[in-house]
């Protein structure tokens, strides 16, 4: 038996959001993309060897067994490791990527540091790291008096290669004022200690939300995340976003099927906890799917509800689509919306929970506003049980050239291995 849903990514789009980035930032800047979490549950494997086909400079995860499951997929890029990490053991699968550069870690502070010396000396190998610092998160990294310590410590250590200096922003998407302090800390810092960063260091600053703030954000290297998937300056709530704005097509599709049809009479109530009662002889649908495959709760409708979060059903053909609301409580496998506007609908029509059409009701986005929430969060709590199936990307005119010319000079194995 079938899951009863299904998620869609579509490569191509990503394809394009990769590219459509290339033209966005600084000329000059490189293209890291976050895919920590299994690629925000749509596959980290799949989605990276995309990722890199389209030409991101480099990838980041939170914790090592993620980076090496890129590693061992033969992902050619760097992978930075964002969580701290304080122990190797040469038996661990992440001692052959680190030991090669495939890998590179964070450092959050003089401790810490300390460590990863003590890790390069025992394994006689360098390290390439990243120097976090703090500008307002409160979250990993260290403040600017611990930061220049770490500096001196990376620079007087033979086996330690500075290859980053980053932030993180903490209201990029709402808080203009405070990510420019950030970024001005930030600045300050690089130029203060200027004489301990290797000219080839990468700074990035610039999540999903700065990046399309513009190019004053850029640095040398962008970190996004979401914005790959096609998803970004919808984020941004306290502007308007001028540069891009349109550009990202969204690579996310969740359908599902209506399993049973069913009349209520007036007066009858719908769903647990009996919160929503029928005002007329209204014709339900039971879609198969619940808050464990990742549906948000908070997307339900009761008596007295002033938004009623809608679902795409397909009337007729293929472009036939109208849009029912979900009445009564979200349950643990099973939506039921209100179809009685709808007298053609029968079982087995088609569902749509999450699309790409930005001005629908049930685009990703919205419904995560809906839900009181933010898109990478529906993304990643999307079940792994549900299957995904990925529509490839089409080859530009660039890949083509490229591949001609590679298959000329004898490398396109190399190509093809990686997407």
């Amino acid at each position: 038996m079938d899951h009863g849903s299904e998620i869609t990514i579509d490569l191509g789009a990503i394809d394009h959001n990769v590219r459509s980035l290339r033209h966005i930032v600084s000329p000059g800047s490189k293209v890291c993309t976050v895919v920590k979490a299994n690629a925000y549950g749509l596959g980290a494997v799949r989605i990276a060897r995309q990722l890199v086909a389209s030409g991101v400079d480099m990838l980041a995860v939170f914790e090592p067994a993620e980076a090496v499951e890129l590693f061992d997929a033969g992902i050619g890029r760097p992978v930075l490791v964002l969580m701290p990490v304080w122990e190797i053991a040469r038996t661990h699968d992440v001692y052959r990527a680190l030991i090669r550069g495939s890998v590179h870690l964070t450092v959050h502070g003089r401790l810490h540091v300390e460590q990863l010396a003590h890790i390069a000396e025992q394994y006689a190998a360098p390290i390439s790291v990243h120097l976090e610092l703090d500008t307002g998160m409160r979250r990993g990294g260290c403040a600017a008096l611990e930061a220049a310590q770490v500096l001196r410590h990376i620079a007087n250590h033979r086996l330690l290669r500075l290859a980053g200096v980053f932030t993180h922003f903490a209201c990029a998407r709402d808080n203009a004022a405070m990510t420019e302090a950030q970024r001005s800390q930030f600045e300050s810092f690089i130029r203060e200690h200027k004489e301990l960063i290797p000219d080839d260091a990468l700074l990035h600053i610039a999540n999903t939300a700065a990046t399309f703030r513009g190019q004053s954000f850029h640095q040398s290297m962008v970190r996004v995340g979401v914005a790959w998937a096609g998803y970004g300056p919808e984020l941004i709530t306290d502007s308007e976003v001028d540069v891009g704005a349109d550009v990202l097509r969204p690579a996310v599709r969740w359908t599902s099927r209506i399993v049973l049809t069913k009349h209520v009479e007036p007066g009858e109530t719908v769903g647990y906890g009996a919160g929503w009662t029928a005002q007329r002889r209204t014709r339900l649908g039971l879609v198969p799917v619940g808050y464990a495959d990742g549906f948000p709760m908070g997307l339900r409708a009761v008596d007295g509800a002033s938004t009623t979060a809608r679902l795409a059903v397909q009337c007729g053909d293929a472009s036939d689509w109208a849009y029912a609301p979900i009445v009564g409580t979200l349950s643990m496998d099973q939506i039921t919306i209100d179809i009685t506007d709808m007298p053609g609908v029968e079982e087995a029509a088609a569902v749509e929970l999450f699309g790409i059409d930005k001005n629908a009701p049930h685009y990703l986005p919205a419904m995560a506003m809906a839900a009181g929430v933010i898109p990478h969060a529906l993304l990643a709590g999307l079940s792994p049980l549900i299957p995904r199936r990925y529509l490839p990307a089409r080859p530009t005119i660039d890949t083509l050239s490229l591949r001609a010319a590679q298959r000329a000079a004898g490398t396109l194995g190399a190509v093809i291995g990686s997407t």
